[in-house]
């Protein structure tokens, strides 16, 4: 090996280190380096596009990909890689395209199946979505997500809850825009409308309050149940959420857990429990209602928000990957619970799509025995 092709390995190796220990911009620019010394090395310009996606910079990243791909263009990866940003760019048939490439490439690449598994649900092709999370199933029937998947397609049975894999996922890489994609763009307000839901019973006590903020997320509840809170705690399952939530500085605790595994090992009781946009990710509430019930004072009130269904079951996942409840279950749920419902408010909780997600608010009151 030459010493330039020995600097070049090096800085790449280097690259690579300082990606994993998420010093992005150091990572980008020592892929630069590389570049400079050899500006028809392929895999470099491949690491740079990664490197760039990772930054936010996903129009910088395709042409990357694609200057990557004049100089090699049977690199299956980097065809999977392109895929990826023309997700970002919301280019979603394009990545469609770009991940069948890379299939050509690889039949048994095994990402690319269930890449182009969810463009394909989110472009509403739905049977041949379903096709390649089995094609990427027969290559590792121990896929999670997939399995997951497959039910929200109707072709398997459906699960209880989300898996724990896919939550944390899901939430992990949505965090930095979390707020910004919800509030403004989708028009989220359920957060808001628990509060204005809840707000006639607490409007005179502040600093007085213990509330539990299940699936607090960035904290979007919280700073706005906060000035009537004494302790306010947060569970979450995803870290980078509740990275989120503590700068904010309003939680007295937060806990990274399964809701049910915390519940399960909580002691304390709460004048309030709240939970926004939580259980579109749990199907089956029978034990958090439980538990629920357990943790709060007589008169407590527990106060949520679902996606509601209109269809005789209890509840039901969708294409979309979230659950709806009926609201007949979830009276069942109060009755069974000693839970009286004292508000229960239809609304419109985001947009989906441009299109309006319809569901409830509803506040409990833990009655005496």
């Amino acid at each position: 090996m030459s010493d330039l092709q020995n600097t070049i390995t090096l800085l790449l190796k280097k690259a690579a280190e300082l990606y994993q220990k998420e010093f992005y911009t150091e990572a980008l620019q020592t892929c630069e380096q590389a570049i400079r010394l050899n500006p028809l090395l392929a895999s470099a310009r491949t690491n740079r596009g990664i490197v760039l996606k990772k930054l936010g910079r996903y129009s910088e990243a395709l042409l990357a990909y694609d200057r990557s791909l004049m100089l090699n263009p049977s690199a299956s990866g980097t065809h999977y890689n392109r895929g990826l940003v023309l997700q970002e760019l919301d280019r979603w048939q394009d990545a469609v395209e770009a991940y069948n490439k890379a299939i050509q490439l690889d039949p048994e690449y095994v990402e690319a199946y269930s890449a182009i598994g969810v463009a394909l649900k989110h472009l509403g092709h739905y049977n041949e979505a379903a096709e390649a999370f089995k094609q990427a199933l027969r290559r590792n029937p121990d896929l999670v997500n997939e399995q997951y998947y497959l039910a929200c397609l109707g072709n398997a049975e459906t699960p209880s809850q989300a898996p724990d894999q896919y939550i944390i996922e899901l939430f992990d890489n949505y965090a930095s825009s979390f707020d910004t994609e919800l509030v403004d763009k989708l028009e989220y307000r359920a957060p808001q409308q628990i509060y204005e839901a809840i707000h006639t019973y607490i409007s005179d006590q502040f600093e007085t309050l213990e509330i539990l903020d299940l699936g607090c997320g960035t904290g979007l509840c919280g700073v706005l149940v906060a000035k009537h809170a004494r302790q306010l705690v947060g569970i979450d399952l995803s870290q980078n959420m509740l990275a989120k939530a503590r700068a904010r500085e309003i939680y007295t605790d937060l806990i990274q857990s399964d809701l049910l595994a915390s519940l399960n090992n909580h002691q304390a009781k709460y004048d309030i429990i709240i939970s926004a946009d939580v259980f579109i990710y749990i199907g089956d509430l029978a034990e958090i209602f439980h538990k629920a019930s357990r943790l709060l004072h007589t008169n407590g009130f527990f106060a949520f928000s679902i996606e509601t269904t209109s269809k005789e079951v209890e509840y039901e996942i969708n294409a979309t990957g979230r659950y709806s409840q009926s609201l007949k279950y979830i009276q069942k749920l109060a009755d069974n619970n000693n839970l009286q419902i004292i508000e229960n408010q239809s609304v419109i909780l985001r947009r989906q799509e441009y299109h309006p997600v319809e569901g409830a608010i509803i506040v409990m009151q833990k009655s005496p025995r």
